[in-house]
Parts: C-alpha cells; sequence; structure tokens
C-alpha cells in the first residue's frame, strides 16, 4: 500500500479495545520531515476520537507507541511510549515495527529488536470502531509504502532471524491489494493478515534499533 502522505489511507472497522494485542508491518518511509502515523485507532480521519497512536511522534520525532488508558474517552490518560529511533532511520529502506501491549506492558519493536517498553498496562477503556493504517483524524500521514499488516490479540515476541525468514517484500514488485485473510486458533486468539503486496525474497539490510532502557 503506497501512502502519500496528504490523506491516503486503510481504515478498518470494529477495532474494539482487545486487553492483550499487537499491531505490525513492514514499512518504507520515502521521507520523514516531522511526525507521521502508521497506525491509530479511534475516529475516521476527521472524527477527534483518539485511543492509540503508533508512528514518530512529536517533538522529538522518534518511533513512538501512545495509548488511551483514562476512565473514559473525557478523562483522557495517555502513557507514551517512545524510542530513540529517528524518523531518518525508517526512510529508504524496508523495516518492521511492531507495537504490543498486554501482560508484558507496552512494547515498541523495530526489525526484531525491543527497542524501548513500559509496565503498568491498562486497557484502552471504550471499544473504538476504527483503525487507520498510514494516516490519523488531523490528516498527519505517513509518506511511504505499507505492507503486510499484520494485527493480533496476543502480545507477541519477534526476532531478528524469525524475522529474516520471511523478508519484506521487493521494492520493485507491483502491487496489488488482497484480501485480508484470518489466521488463529478457534476464535480466540486470532491474528488479521493484510498482504498487500506479493511477498518476494529481497535482502534488507538491518539496522539495530539501539541500546535499551
Amino acid at each position: 500500500m503506497v501512502e502519500n502522505g496528504i490523506g491516503s489511507h486503510i481504515s478498518t472497522s470494529h477495532f474494539g479495545n482487545p486487553s492483550t494485542g499487537t499491531l505490525e508491518a513492514w514499512v518504507n518511509v520515502s521521507s520523514a520531515t516531522g511526525q507521521f502515523t502508521i497506525f491509530h485507532a479511534g475516529g475516521a480521519v476527521g472524527v477527534n476520537v483518539n485511543r492509540l497512536f503508533v508512528g514518530v511522534h512529536a517533538p522529538y520525532n522518534n518511533l513512538a507507541l501512545g495509548m488511551d488508558r483514562g476512565a473514559d474517552m473525557f478523562s483522557p490518560d495517555w502513557v507514551w511510549v517512545e524510542s530513540n529511533v529517528n524518523a531518518s532511520r525508517l526512510v529508504g529502506s524496508w523495516h518492521h515495527v511492531a507495537a504490543t501491549w498486554g501482560a508484558r506492558g507496552y512494547e515498541l519493536w523495530l526489525d526484531g529488536e525491543l527497542c524501548t517498553s513500559q509496565g503498568g498496562f491498562r486497557r484502552m477503556p471504550d471499544p473504538v470502531d476504527k483503525l487507520l493504517i498510514g494516516c490519523n483524524p488531523f490528516n498527519t500521514c505517513m509518506h511511504g509504502t505499507v505492507d503486510e499488516v499484520r494485527i493480533s490479540t496476543i502480545q507477541r515476541i519477534f526476532s531478528p532471524v524469525a524475522l529474516g525468514v520471511l523478508p519484506p517484500p521487493s521494492a520493485n514488485m507491483p502491487r496489488f491489494p488482497s484480501t485480508p485473510r484470518a489466521y488463529g486458533l478457534g476464535d480466540s486468539p486470532f491474528q488479521l493478515f493484510f498482504p498487500f503486496v506479493s511477498a518476494a525474497p529481497s535482502p534488507t539490510p538491518r539496522v539495530p534499533c539501539g541500546p535499551l532502557f
């Protein structure tokens, strides 16, 4: 899925407020001059409801995860988990970005390495309808390409070796939207997989996400 940075995005319905979950995607950012969104849970574009953010966040323009754990939509209590990965690190090559929440707290992963985490997890207070991929209600959108989005109701663990088995698609592959496929064991947990392009092996240099804090 190619994002033009000025409003293009994909929207899913009935995201809810899962007590445990993972959002992940391969991203190839074309340009990053300020903050931008990879995932946003809340309202549709133009509807000011905000519950979850994954992307590059101001003022430091670093990769971050934010979640509202307030009592209700009128009493916000945001927790921010910010990495030391600057937006410029994501430009020009494929990177695997993942955010998880659950019993281990809030976690942010880059290319299979845990960049930062924070305990004290509390779930989002209210179910939300929309999950936006590539943009948020304020049109703070990503400019680049998103592929292989996976939404899970489990708190996943990653490794560079495991991710290397399924490398990101070649930047030269033609891009075809396809039907989401659901995988899982019974009704729960489940994973929803959006393969936006056909996967093909393509060596991609990995950049470590830096020291852990």
